[in-house]
């Protein structure tokens, strides 16, 4: 009997890198077909399943990251199993044994086997035990991807006093900072402390609408706008016409405007009708809120302005819209 297996989302994980198509398949023995329990596994967009036979299921979807599926076997006993999916592994195969219930994967990784030591301790409260093995496996593969995982998903890890877990996290391998888990871990950790008046401006570089580098340093001895913004925000793009506006009545001898794009892919960024509106500097932060720059001002919001004088200190910061009419009151006092 052939029937359609559900699919459930428990868990996603997004990486802008490169896609890979990743095939899982599973086969189910021990059960006749026709009462075999509907599978629950994580989902992904543009992800298809295909049934075999009644027995083999085959779950294609593109992965940009390596990812750990969530599988929900049987929901009454709460039967359950996990799978890390890597691209470079461009196949799987995952044998479930409803007579025996055991699930098992015919050629598990290596994070497949810390992953399933951690959590059979968990499961039996040996905390202590599955935080050993969490803290050495980070400590010895400061490059490996799972190790940067743990930080979201161990109870050892977690209750740990968040200096120590930054110090931990901080020995991590730059390399993994690839992945937007990287960033956003990082954030979390930080102590996010709203920035002040009198704060002194921090240089970047960042990639503008031509994938060029935009280097801040080249502003010198004028006031400078800061626009965090993003053509996802509703607000931004209603005022970025005014923005225009405002843009074209100053002197730009003395203040220059900065656009800061928090937007998710870079290619609709630039297409964007909001974003071809800005003559000024426009430029995109790679993982938004977890950008370094929103970092450091705790940018959390849009629109997001900070305004600098020429010694770049702050002297102005707002969030949200409608702030523009108490930006023009500052440049109408520059000389």
């Amino acid at each position: 009997m052939r029937r359609q297996a559900t699919f459930l989302l428990f868990f996603i994980f997004i990486i802008v890198k490169c896609d890979s198509q990743c095939l899982l398949t599973i086969k189910q023995t021990g059960i006749k077909a026709d009462s075999m329990p509907q599978l629950f596994v994580a989902n992904y967009e543009d992800s298809t399943l295909t049934r075999i036979n009644d027995s083999t299921l085959e779950f294609t979807f593109y992965s940009q990251q390596p990812d750990c599926l969530f599988i929900l076997i049987d929901r009454k006993t709460k039967w359950n199993t996990r799978v890390w999916m890597d691209p470079k592994i461009k196949n799987n195969e995952l044998i479930i044994n409803y007579n025996n219930k055991i699930a098992t994967l015919k050629n598990p990784s290596e994070w497949d086997n810390v992953s399933q030591k951690t959590r059979h301790l968990h499961n039996e409260g040996k905390e202590n035990d599955a935080g050993k093995i969490v803290f050495e496996y980070i400590e010895k593969n400061p490059n490996s991807f799972l190790s940067l995982w743990f930080f979201t998903h161990s109870h050892p890890l977690s209750i740990k006093k968040q200096s120590e877990q930054l110090v931990m996290f901080n020995n991590l391998s730059p390399t993994l900072s690839i992945y937007p888990l990287y960033s956003e871990t990082k954030s979390s950790l930080l102590d996010r402390k709203y920035p002040n008046i009198g704060d002194t401006f921090k240089e970047f570089s960042l990639t503008n609408t031509n994938d060029s580098t935009f280097d801040s340093k080249t502003i010198k001895d004028k006031w400078i706008l800061l626009n965090f913004w993003s053509n996802g925000c509703g607000p931004c793009v209603k005022e970025m016409d005014e923005l225009v506006n405002l843009y074209n009545s100053i002197d730009t001898s003395k203040i220059e405007f900065i656009s800061i794009a928090l937007d998710k892919e870079n290619s609709q960024w630039k297409k964007a009708q909001a974003t071809n509106k800005i003559s000024w500097p426009s430029v995109w932060a790679k993982n938004g809120f977890s950008s370094e720059l929103c970092l450091y001002y705790n940018v959390y919001s849009m629109p997001f302005f900070i305004l600098f004088n020429k010694e770049k200190k702050i002297i102005f910061i707002k969030d949200g819209a409608n702030e523009l009419q108490n930006i023009k009151q500052f440049f109408a006092e520059i000389k």
